[in-house]
């Protein structure tokens, strides 16, 4: 093993100022092992201990905000919200005690560390107040939104709650009129901005949320659409009739994002499907809980255009 394998990551934490950050020679993936899963594990409890002292503060203040930097663009180190929460084992739900998560990829070097000169990989959390914005992005207006009613039918906890927040967002799209702007296509990148009321106030799993409304934007085009609408019939919870399931695949005016191949065959499913969203194109996210009580419980969406703060080069 080389001198620089060995150096797999460098921490800094700055408690007092509510920021734990880590400085890494490659990224760290779903699972890791050796000397990663060390290092995954060492900054997972530091970012709890951050958790705990943000408790402590008053509610507006309670907004988690996450930033990746890395020039890689591989499929591997693309998709921010796996790469900076899933992975890691933190902030994977929004809840009444921390309301607001904020997490963005930044296509730049790290910021220099004389520690570990050789990092490629930069993450970044702190907890901060709700005047804040993204740190890299400057979000336009709104391209394209959608009000998603939250039938308390649907399931949006457990293990099929993607399916559930794809099925409420596809019913809504496919209720909706054409977007007058043109699709993004697969190599544009998007923000989302996400408030939503769970029945019951319930706390939002943020990887489930994301890859079923990121899925239900994509018109689908793949494999056979029967094949795909028998297998969301087939999740039980969902008590969605595999003739709605193939109406809602094939009639998709409203969609704002590019056609894909957004369900693809997966032995390992109980319905031999997985999700395939193109989440590894959207570069920042905000959810946030929807904080006065509304009736009924819905999902409001906004897709968003944006523009680099910074003046430097940027791969985008």
């Amino acid at each position: 093993m080389t001198k620089k394998e060995n150096k797999v990551a460098k921490f800094e934490c700055y408690i007092p100022d509510a920021r734990v950050e880590m400085w890494s020679t490659q990224h760290i993936p779903f699972e890791p092992k050796g000397e990663v899963k060390q290092a995954r594990d060492c900054l997972k409890a530091k970012i709890k201990c951050l958790d705990c002292n943000g408790q402590d503060t008053a509610p507006n203040k309670r907004v988690r905000h996450a930033v990746y930097w890395s020039l890689d663009e591989s499929n591997n180190a693309s998709d921010v919200e796996n790469i900076l929460t899933y992975n890691i084992g933190v902030w994977t739900e929004v809840s009444k005690e921390f309301p607001i998560l904020r997490f963005e990829r930044a296509f730049r070097s790290p910021p220099k560390n004389s520690n570990l000169p050789e990092a490629t990989h930069h993450y970044s959390y702190r907890i901060r107040g709700e005047g804040n914005d993204f740190d890299h992005w400057k979000l336009v207006k709104p391209c394209w939104n959608i009000e998603v009613p939250l039938n308390q039918s649907v399931p949006f906890k457990g293990d099929y709650a993607h399916y559930g927040f794809w099925l409420a967002t596809s019913r809504a799209i496919a209720k909706k009129s054409p977007p007058t702007m043109p699709l993004f296509t697969d190599s544009n990148r998007f923000a989302l901005k996400v408030r939503v009321q769970l029945p019951g106030g319930k706390p939002v799993c943020v990887k489930k949320l994301l890859d079923g409304v990121i899925t239900a934007m994509h018109p689908y085009k793949g494999v056979n659409i029967d094949e795909v609408a028998a297998g969301i019939a087939k999740v039980a919870p969902l008590k969605c009739l595999q003739k709605e399931a193939k109406q809602l695949l094939s009639s998709r005016t409203g969609s704002p994002l590019a056609p894909r191949e957004c369900f693809q065959r997966y032995s390992g499913a109980k319905n031999g499907l997985k999700m395939n969203p193109g989440d590894d194109r959207c570069v920042a996210v905000e959810i946030s809980l929807i904080r006065e009580c509304v009736e009924p419980d819905c999902m409001h969406v906004e897709l968003y255009a944006f523009t680099d703060k910074c003046p430097c080069p940027l791969i985008c």
